[in-house]
């Protein structure tokens, strides 16, 4: 059976050492990293891309305050899940992309690594775009970092990334529809009631 989890296979090689300790050593790893990856992505960053901006402080301030204590937040760090850490590496690569041009590179490998945790971070991928007018070089960036990313989907084989696959294509069709899951489509089939044993 394919397995349940519609990972890239890259995030099972990050989390594969926590295979090695025991779980609520590997739960409290996780934890500690999300909450640093949290203060990265909305305290850090934004004020780092805000210099100069008079008056960012407060406002950004104000944001991770209320993210701390936020159910999405709780929610993520309850499940032991890695949106946090993914959504930071994204934001930090690009970043230094548009901040620290002598560094792209590593922006690059950040904005992967964020893709091969999670696939939707691929959604930030237009934020490389530095000039629209010159469209052959921004053509040429993106399907660069494209192809990088749908290469390394193959890193633990051909059958791995067909298993990925049809998890997808499960999910996406209706599957994955339950209490704990927060996409639109689990939302709208719960209120309508159209979810058998399941209340909204």
């Amino acid at each position: 059976d394919p397995l349940e989890i519609p990972y890239p296979p890259l995030a099972y090689l990050a989390v594969f050492p926590l295979l090695y300790t025991d779980a609520r050593l590997s739960y409290e790893i996780v934890t500690v990293i999300s909450v640093l990856a949290f203060g990265l992505a909305a305290l850090i960053v934004p004020l780092l891309a805000g210099n100069g901006m008079h008056g960012a402080l407060p406002s950004v301030t104000f944001c991770f305050v209320t993210g701390l204590t936020s159910y999405a937040l709780q929610f993520e760090l309850e499940r032991g899940q890695f949106n946090v850490v993914a959504i930071s590496l994204c934001m930090l690569g690009i970043y230094i992309f548009h901040h620290r041009p002598k560094y792209r590179y590593l922006g690059y490998l950040l904005f992967c690594a964020s893709i091969q945790l999670k696939i939707y971070p691929c959604l930030f991928v237009v934020l490389f775009v530095t000039d629209w007018s010159k469209w052959t070089r921004n053509l040429s960036r993106l399907a660069a970092l494209a192809t990088f990313n749908f290469a390394l989907l193959f890193v633990l084989g051909l059958d791995r990334f067909i298993e990925m696959v049809q998890v997808l294509v499960r999910y996406s069709g209706g599957r994955g529809v339950w209490v704990g899951n927060h996409s639109i489509q689990s939302f709208a089939n719960l209120l309508a009631g159209s979810v058998p044993g399941q209340t909204a």
